[in-house]
């Protein structure tokens, strides 16, 4: 009887190890850009965003939570990227950005300019500062996932269809300072779905309870 049992409860504990974690498939929205100028007339849509004047060529990918950037000086001296004036607005409101090669614990520091000589192309990532945030991890005996930083979606759920958003990053031209207004209007959105795997609380509970009477089968 006690050896019945004790197979009993290995068995219960092998499916429920094997249920402590399940994959789900997650909704997301993937939205269409477009390139607008301060008046809302789209000036380029399509996957590469592009902006042009007589001092740069600037190429936009907004990404699912960034917008990667491609800048290309036209003039014959060298330009300076302000990062610590640069803002991503949305919903009119602005905030700070951060860019590639900056850790995420200084995200919140002073970034010294990027600098791009002429005739040269300089590629860089914008990412706003407050989407970037530290998800907790949880540790047990019998599962566990790490603790990490991640990044909200650029734009949020609820955002529609004519929503718009931009980034304010002044420049350094030709020893003056120009204030660059990329502006981006939402075209419309569809949803995806990605693979997410979680913890099952109720197989990993099984689990422990299971675990913990096998001592007492020997007390028997």
């Amino acid at each position: 009887m006690k050896k019945t049992t004790f197979y009993i409860i290995a068995f219960l504990c092998v499916v429920s190890l094997s249920s402590c974690y399940t994959t789900q498939s997650v909704p997301y929205n993937n939205y269409t850009v477009s390139l607008v100028d301060d008046k809302g007339a789209v000036t380029d849509s399509g996957e590469a965003l592009t902006y042009v004047d007589s001092s740069i060529i600037a190429s936009f990918a907004v990404g699912k939570k960034d917008i990667s950037m491609v800048l290309k000086n036209q003039t014959s001296n060298t330009i300076k990227i302000l990062w610590d004036e640069t803002l991503f607005i949305r919903n009119g409101s602005p905030g700070k950005v951060m860019h590639a090669g900056v850790k995420y614990t200084d995200r919140n520091q002073s970034m010294p300019p990027s600098v791009v000589p002429a005739g040269t192309t300089f590629d860089d990532v914008i990412i706003p500062t407050d989407n970037v945030y530290w998800r907790e991890g949880y540790y047990s005996q019998y599962g566990s996932n790490p603790g990490g930083w991640e990044k909200k979606d650029l734009l949020p759920s609820y955002t529609s269809t004519g929503d718009k958003f931009g980034v304010f990053m002044p420049m350094t031209v030709n020893g003056s300072t120009k204030e660059y207004n990329f502006n981006f209007k939402v075209d419309g959105s569809k949803t995806e779905y990605k693979q997410q795997r979680t913890m099952n609380v109720a197989g990993t509970t099984f689990l422990i309870l299971g675990i913990s009477l096998v001592p007492l089968l020997f007390l028997l």
